[in-house]
Formats: C-alpha cells, structure tokens, sequence
C-alpha cells in the first residue's frame, strides 16, 4: 500500500515525542529534586514514548524485511530506509544515556542534601570554630552576604543553651543547604536522613579524598564497570537468532535487538559520564562538592 503523506510525516517526526517527554522528565527532577514521587512522574513520562520509539524502529524494520523480500522475488531493488528510519535507534540510545545521567547525577545531587554531608558538615565546623569562611565555598559569591548573616544569628542563638543550639545550628545547615542548591538552579527539598543509602560510589569517593588514595576508587570502578558490560554483553552477544523472515520470527528478533541497543545505550552512557562533571552547575558548586 503507497505510504500517506500524512503517514510518512508522522513517522519521520515520531521522534519528537520520546525527545519532548524526555524534556519534561528532566525538567521534573531538576525543579522539584529526586524523591519517589518525581522518579515515578519521570518514568511515566518516559513510558510512552518509549513504547513509540520502539515500535517504530520495530515497524521500520519490518518495512525494510519486506522491501528486501519484495526485492528479491521480484528483481527490484529495495527502496532506501527513510529518514525517520536512522533516528529510532538513536533516540534509543539517547534516552539510555539522558537516563543515565539523570539518575547518577540526582543521586550526587540529593548527597549534599544529607545531614553528614560536605554542606552540612561544612556549615556545623564554621559554627563549632566560629569561622563562617568555612561553609562559604559551597554557596555562590551572591549568597555570602544572606549566609553570613544567618551565621552571626545563629551564633548569638546558641549560646542560649543545649536546645536553641541544637535550633540554631538545624536553621543554619538549612539554610546553607538551601543556598548551595540555589546555586545549582535546583530547588532545597529539605534535609535528608544521615542514615541516608546513597549506595557504594559517593563513600568510596569520599574515602579517596579523605586518605588522598584514588587506587581503591578505580580498583573499586573497574570492578563495577567491567561487570556491568560484561553482563549486558552475554545478554546482547548470546544465542543471536537469525534474521527473521516471517511474523512468527520477529518476537525474537525484536527482543534481542533491544539487548543490543541496551548494551550500546549502557556502554555510550559510561562514556558520557566520564566526559561530564557528574553534579549540577554552578561553579561555586561544582568546585566545592564535586560528587
């Protein structure tokens, strides 16, 4: 059947959808922080297009088994694959590693969030030394003036015994922590737990710098990474069915080809990751608390 021009339309800009819901997705995380509800938010808007993407590349393909099959039996040579063809796998690929980022970079985020971390931590050694220079690092230079005027507020506070200085010094940590996100261009959330599981990456990074020994880090990254491709591998490498040539064969296909592009997505991923800053912007930021 001859393809519409409204057919061919929608297909060649399909991929609008997946890049716009991506979009949204970050945007959510970005303006109201990482928590169970915006993770959810964000994976409902990523669901869809998502599917989209894939049954495009799915019925792109189809299209060509078919061209190909008609070529064969007929001596006629395959019509060439679209535009909107080549765009599928990539906007695959690129929600992977949009994804990717987004969860690694949220995580980092949320860190200096917690109690116990380099804000807080910060902010709690400028009160018990009495040096506010201590905690200005972490906020940018248009923050100093609000800062250092919490902090004197707060050190006349705390000398009004146990309870006012526990006050005093929750009121300062929040508001360096609110200040140090301001600078990010993300919102303050609120103080996290200081049991908190950030998982192994940020302590390990962390130890590093407290001993001055990266090799335990990269021993520690080698292992994950190696493991992570190479799982993805055996997935994406193993029992490769052929190609399929009737509808009965596709489900297979299909299933596999999506392993493929998830061991591309992961591997292009990790390459980004080590190209970016691995936190938000914001150079006082991203020069304080670089997790």
């Amino acid at each position: 059947m001859p393809e519409t021009r409204f057919s061919a339309l929608s297909r060649n800009h399909a991929w609008m959808c997946p890049a716009l819901a991506l979009l949204l997705a970050a945007a959510v995380l970005m303006l109201f922080g990482l928590s169970v509800w915006t993770a959810l938010v964000a994976a409902l808007l990523l669901a869809c297009p998502a599917m989209v993407v894939w049954g495009l590349f799915a019925a792109a393909r189809d299209s060509r088994g078919r061209n190909k099959a008609a070529a064969t039996t007929c001596c006629v040579d395959p019509s060439p694959s679209k535009p909107g063809d080549e765009i599928m796998p990539k906007a695959i690929l690129l929600a992977a590693a949009v994804g990717a980022s987004l969860v690694l970079g949220g995580t980092a985020q949320a860190h200096c969030d917690a109690i116990g971390g380099p804000v807080t931590t910060a902010a709690v050694r400028a009160l018990d030394t009495n040096n506010v220079h201590a905690v200005l690092p972490y906020v940018p230079a248009s923050a100093e003036p609000e800062l250092t005027a919490t902090f004197t507020q707060a050190m006349t506070v705390r000398a009004g015994g146990p309870d006012a200085k526990a006050l005093a010094d929750r009121f300062f940590m929040e508001t360096a922590v609110r200040l140090h996100r301001a600078g990010e261009g993300a919102p303050y959330t609120g103080l996290k737990p200081a049991d908190t599981d950030f998982g192994p990456a940020i302590p390990a990074a962390e130890q590093a710098l407290a001993t001055g020994k990266v090799e335990p880090l990269l021993e520690f990254l080698s292992r994950e990474i190696e493991h992570g491709v190479r799982e993805r591998f055996a997935h994406a490498a193993g029992d490769k069915p052929k190609e399929p040539t009737g509808a009965a064969e596709v489900p297979a296909a299909r299933e596999h080809v999506q392993e493929e592009l998830g061991f591309i997505g992961y591997v292009e991923a990790i390459y980004l990751a080590t190209k970016g800053s691995g936190h938000a912007a914001g150079p006082a930021a991203a020069e304080a608390c670089r997790h």
